[in-house]
């Protein structure tokens, strides 16, 4: 990469179009065919997200959140990127920790450390620049369109079934659009279990409402349900604290007295086929002692 400086002085901050289509440019890994199809589509389904979210967020936040925010990169250029802006260690000891537990990270299917398609290092915010990336493999070629965000009834039809991938990208991708933009409006503070639920909430309720078919679903639907549990019970300022236009402690108190470390635990391990002896919904979490931090 060029060694142009993007991060300014404050963080985080929001890096201008003109500097993310440069930073694209050098790092991003969808091939230039497909890029403005991605672009399309990240922007469209932000359209839908502001729709029923807006009234919730500040002028200058649904701007953020209606332009392009993401990078697809290759995971060899990750770490480049991540020193490149300097990622912050967003932690406090007051407000991260969940009964006296860090939650650093987490991956599903698969414990921390082994191989798996999905853990939560293959998506990354940088706060310095509330830039979402996501790493993707080699190969990656797969488009995307919106006519395939469809509903359960029209997934028979045959221009769906003739085109198995791209409906299944744009799905994926969508919800993952969605899903990374609510984690840029989101205080990076906050405790990790309650961000990702949260993330996928959003995700999962813009999908619902649009009626098209959701992809993810196991224990992160779980996760999602616990805190639309938390919007029945504390109200419509939670979206307001969520996504970052307004600070109260007292709804993060709220918060935590729901996702208890034991509910946590309980949602992560929930078996839903009984077959399913390795677990592949399973959530698991990295964490640490919050002395440790």
């Amino acid at each position: 990469m060029e060694n142009t400086d993007y991060t300014g002085e404050d963080k985080p901050y929001t890096l201008n179009e003109e500097g993310l289509l440069a930073l694209e440019e050098q790092v991003g890994a969808i091939p230039p065919s497909l890029r403005e199809s991605y672009k399309v589509l990240e922007k469209y389904v932000s359209e839908k997200f502001i729709e029923i979210y807006g009234q919730y967020m500040t002028p200058e936040q649904r701007e953020v959140f209606l332009s392009s925010r993401m990078i697809f990169v290759d995971r060899e250029d990750l770490g480049p990127l991540l020193e490149y802006f300097e990622k912050a260690n967003h932690v406090d000891r007051e407000i991260s920790p969940i009964d006296g537990v860090f939650y650093k990270g987490y991956s599903i299917g698969v414990p921390i450390g082994e191989s798996g398609e999905n853990t939560e290092g293959d998506a990354t915010v940088l706060y310095s620049g509330r830039v979402t990336i996501h790493v993707v493999d080699e190969e990656f070629s797969v488009p995307v369109d919106i006519k395939f965000l469809m509903s359960e009834d029209t997934l028979s039809t045959k221009e769906a079934l003739d085109a198995v991938y791209p409906r299944v990208n744009t799905t994926t991708q969508g919800s993952t659009f969605i899903h990374e933009k609510v984690h840029i409006m989101q205080d990076p503070r906050l405790p990790l279990p309650i961000r990702e639920a949260a993330a996928y909430f959003y995700a999962r309720e813009v999908f619902r409402v649009n009626n098209w078919r959701y992809s993810k679903v196991g224990n992160t639907d779980k996760l999602a349900d616990l805190y639309e549990e938390c919007i029945s019970e504390i109200g419509e300022d939670l979206h307001r604290f969520m996504l970052g236009s307004m600070d109260d402690p007292e709804i993060l108190e709220q918060l935590k007295a729901k996702f208890t470390n034991e509910r946590i635990k309980e949602v992560s391990e929930y078996h839903e086929y009984e077959w399913d002896e390795r677990t592949h919904n399973w959530i698991y979490w990295d964490t640490v002692s919050a002395d440790e931090i």
